[in-house]
C-alpha cells in the first residue's frame, strides 16, 4: 500500500504492507482547507515525499512491498481526505528529491 495524504495540518507519504508501516515520510505542515501539491517517489531503501515545494521527507530503510494499491487522499487506516485531485501522474523511474520539490512548488 502506497499513500500520499494530506489531513488538516498534516501531510505525509507512507508505504504499508501487511498492516506494518515500511516507510513514513512526514513532508511538511499544511493548512486545513487550503490546496496542496504533493509528490512521492520510491525505490529500494529510498523513499521520499514532498509537499508545496518544501523540505523533502525521506526514509532510507524502506522495504518495498508488491504494489497492490496506491492511495491518493487516504491512508492505510482508510481515513479519507474527501478531496478533489486536479492532476495525478506516474513516472516509471525514481525522480530526484529536487524534482519532487520542483513539481510541488
Amino acid at each position: 500500500y502506497f499513500a500520499l495524504e494530506k489531513f488538516n495540518a498534516n501531510a505525509s507519504g507512507d508505504i504499508v504492507t501487511g498492516g506494518v508501516t515500511q516507510a513514513l515520510m512526514a513532508a511538511t505542515a499544511t493548512t486545513a482547507g487550503v490546496s496542496a501539491k504533493g509528490a512521492m517517489a520510491y525505490a529500494s531503501n529510498d523513499a521520499a515525499a514532498a509537499f508545496n515545494g518544501g523540505t523533502v521527507g525521506i526514509d532510507a530503510t524502506v522495504t518495498l512491498p508488491t504494489v497492490v494499491t496506491a492511495g491518493i487522499g487516504h491512508n492505510a487506516a482508510a481515513n479519507f481526505a474527501f478531496s478533489a485531485h486536479r492532476r495525478v501522474a506516474y513516472w516509471d523511474s525514481r525522480l530526484p528529491n529536487s524534482t519532487l520539490q520542483a513539481l510541488t512548488a
